[in-house]
């Protein structure tokens, strides 16, 4: 623009803006004197790098005109302060710096730039506040009445240059209130609701308790620079030593926490019992604790003590399901059976279900569901299509007899029992029962139509493609449906299919399941009953085996065979080492491996 050939141009906002200038340059000072029907303003700010700042405003024909101004440096404590901490010390500071003006004043605005403030400062009770820092700058704000508004911190612009370029030091009066904060404060705040002589208790016990008295005295005195220098019995205090003050219980004191009694060593016990009236589980007494008391360490106490109630635990509900356990797939048809008994009409049924191709045969036992029985039928059926590799069974008294044991053996099968009162360690047995029950209630018996529903079963496509019977014999069935002749089957891509189905099955299955931690040998455990579903009975597993299967001893000296899911770690009676003694003779737990020829074994089921 200074160059002789270069383009002024002179716009009218560019006339606006000399003119404005100067009407500020001709006008009288911009500061005013305050009035008291004015509407007030006080806008603060605080820098963690620099200091505070305040300007404290009133409307003049329309127009904001500074009444006051303050910016000071942070002390390196208060260089330490959370923002929110420091915000509320700037608001503080500017309130007790502008004290003549506004202690009286029916009302004035409150403005900063952090907006989680406001919530706080207009909505909170001191009482709901847990910051112990914010609680006395909000009692240091009393005398005043005001709203808190937010505003953007690029239209903040007064306060926030005050704030980022202070010039005065802090005074000593500054000073001197943040080293009684620091010190000690003893702020009241007891419920009205509770009763002097409800604490009177808490009080005598704290005078007693030599760690809680040293407490008091640092709470009073205040609390050294470092961990390491404070007394050994107060350092589990430590952490929480800024949310620790005295309330006062007529004309004593009592350590408080947030408003919660700090209960002694001795009361501990006494408390916990009381917390527990209600037999809730460990949120809840966590909860109602939480709401009165305090001690260190007073969550872990209060899931000790529910888990050794006898009362809850008796009463447990059973364990969450866990996730989908699925058994090899056999690698031929017919190599892995599922064998189970159901009653319908008064009448013994013997299902059979293969694992490879969902083929199910049914036998009528009429009232004879024995062992010779079952004997019979199987013998026909591995006659018919050759013997397995292996049977699944439940622990029914028919499977686990010696004359059962004696006929597996002949054949050369294993023989694998699932766990008492858990369906799904047998299945496909299961799911095949239910099947076969649905269709014979709705024959009515094992009649014809029957008959004709089982082969209409057996020749229905299973999610793979392919049918049981085709799975099993390599053709279609000829029922009452035309067919086209010749069509094969493909073991091995029908293999990848039923595979890739029950995969699936266990992806969806284990969304709703929890994994439950495997339990060693010697652990002592509580055993859910199958008559009261409740946990009363209680002993010590001996044995592990495959599928989440355990033995165990009870008490009363009879052995049980039960899932994972039914059953929960139990507490040792007081003064019993039992566990750490099994701890050294089984450092790991042992897993048995069934082989054949290790069926010759009794068992007790009650």
């Amino acid at each position: 623009m200074l160059q002789k050939n270069s383009c002024y141009l002179w716009l009218p906002e560019h006339e606006q803006a000399f003119n404005e200038a100067k009407r500020r340059l001709s006008s009288p000072p911009v500061l005013t004197y305050f009035a008291v029907n004015r509407t007030t303003l006080l806008a603060t700010d605080a820098s963690r790098l620099h200091g505070l700042g305040f300007v404290l405003l009133q409307m003049v024909d329309g127009v904001w005109k500074p009444v006051q101004a303050g910016f000071r440096f942070l002390t390196p404590t208060e260089s330490r302060y959370a923002m929110i901490e420091l915000e509320a010390l700037g608001a503080c500071w500017a309130m007790k710096k502008c004290d003549m003006f506004l202690r009286g004043l029916p009302h004035f605005k409150l403005v900063t730039d952090h907006q989680p403030l406001i919530p706080i400062l207009n909505s909170k009770g001191i009482a709901d506040v847990e910051n112990p820092r914010l609680q006395r700058l909000m009692m240091r704000m009393l005398p005043y009445t005001f709203t808190a508004e937010w505003i953007k911190g690029k239209d903040h612009l007064a306060a926030d240059a005050l704030s980022r370029f202070p010039v005065d030091e802090p005074c000593l009066e500054d000073e001197l209130c943040e080293l009684h904060a620091e010190a000690a404060v003893n702020v009241h705040f007891v419920d009205k609701s509770t009763t002097a002589s409800q604490l009177q208790g808490p009080f005598h016990h704290q005078q007693a308790d030599d760690t809680l008295m040293k407490v008091i005295h640092y709470v009073q005195i205040g609390w050294p620079e470092m961990r390491n220098e404070v007394d050994e019995e107060a350092r589990p205090f430590w952490s929480i030593r800024h949310n620790l003050y005295m309330g006062s219980v007529g004309e004593n004191s009592i350590l408080l926490m947030n408003g919660r009694t700090v209960i002694p060593t001795q009361q501990q016990k006494k408390t916990l019992n009381n917390l527990h009236e209600g037999h809730q589980g460990i949120e809840k007494t966590r909860r109602r604790a939480r709401d009165s008391v305090y001690w260190p360490g007073m969550n872990h106490d209060i899931e000790e003590m529910v888990k050794r109630c006898s009362e809850c635990r008796t009463l447990l509900p059973v364990n969450s399901e866990e996730p989908l356990q699925q058994p090899p797939l056999p690698t031929r048809p017919w190599d892995k059976l599922g064998v189970d008994l159901y009653s319908l009409s008064d009448r013994d049924h013997l299902i059979v279900t293969d694992y490879f191709s969902s083929f199910t045969e049914v036998y009528d036992l009429g009232k004879d569901a024995t062992a010779p029985a079952l004997i019979k039928e199987l013998t026909q059926l591995f006659s018919r299509f050759g013997q397995p590799v292996e049977v699944v069974s439940d622990s029914g008294s028919q499977f686990i007899c010696k004359a059962f044991a004696t006929f597996v053996e002949s054949w050369n099968v294993i023989h694998t029992v699932s766990s008492p009162t858990h369906a799904q360690s047998n299945g496909k047995a299961e799911a095949a029962v239910k099947n076969v029950k649905k269709l014979l209630k709705k024959c009515g018996s094992m009649n014809d139509q029957f008959w004709k529903g089982l082969l209409a079963i057996r020749n229905t496509p299973l999610l793979c493609g392919k049918s049981p019977a085709e799975l099993l014999l390599g053709r279609t069935l000829h029922d009452s449906l035309p067919r086209y002749p010749g069509r094969t089957t493909l073991h091995n891509e029908t293999k990848a299919k039923i595979l890739d189905l029950k995969k699936k099955d266990k992806d969806t299955y284990d969304q709703h399941t929890t994994p439950l931690p495997r339990l060693q040998t010697g652990t002592r455990v509580a055993i859910r009953s199958r008559v009261d579903s409740d946990w009363s009975l209680l002993g010590k597993i001996t044995e592990i085996k495959p599928n989440r299967t355990y033995i165990v001893l009870t008490d009363q000296g009879s052995t049980l065979t039960r899932n994972r899911r039914y059953l929960r770690p139990a507490p040792h009676p007081a003064g019993n080492n039992t566990s750490q003694a099994n701890d050294e003779q089984n450092p790991t737990p042992r897993l048995i491996h069934w082989e054949e020829g290790m069926w010759d074994y009794a068992i007790h089921i009650i």
